[in-house]
């Protein structure tokens, strides 16, 4: 089985400098898109600010400050879980709303990507949502503090686990 380097390998000029060069930061940056999905992360150029009642086709990457408590529910005698979390950017906040398997992969602290994301309005209030045809990923760590007094349960009101008992 041949990988990616094989085919360029044989056509290589290893005497010429420029062309190793260029080669090699072509390989690495291939590598760092797939590995990293930095080619997602670049071209994701939405901000919270930016953000209307009723848009789809979002594409966003936001911080995840807190998780509230998962609240079972049943629709079409379906069961599901729903649970609301703060994302927030450098332009400012907004609920986001995580259902069934995105609960358990979105923890306070992470750096998530939706994409194809829907911005509906509950209660008077935006909040982001995978939607039907969305999806979200989480792509690393937050770099700051979360363990530092906020105010964002004050502004929110997302039930702790605590004040449900």
């Amino acid at each position: 089985m041949s990988n990616i380097f094989d085919d360029h390998r044989k056509s290589f000029d290893f005497r010429d400098a420029r062309k190793y060069t260029i080669i090699t930061n072509w390989y690495i940056s291939d590598i760092l898109k797939i590995d990293l999905n930095i080619n997602k992360i670049i071209h994701s150029k939405m901000q919270i600010k930016d953000l209307k009642p009723k848009q789809g086709n979002v594409d966003i990457v936001v911080d995840v400050v807190d998780v509230g408590a998962p609240r079972e529910f049943q629709k079409f005698g379906r069961p599901g879980t729903v649970t609301t979390a703060i994302a927030k950017d450098e332009t400012g906040d907004m609920k986001l709303t995580l259902w069934n398997e995105d609960i358990e992969k979105v923890k306070a602290g992470d750096k998530v990507h939706l994409i194809n994301g829907y911005v509906n309005e509950w209660q008077g209030e935006m909040q982001l949502t995978t939607g039907r045809l969305g999806k979200l990923e989480v792509v690393g760590k937050v770099d700051v503090d979360l363990n530092k007094d906020s105010d964002t349960k004050i502004r929110t009101n997302i039930p702790t686990e605590k004040e449900e008992d």
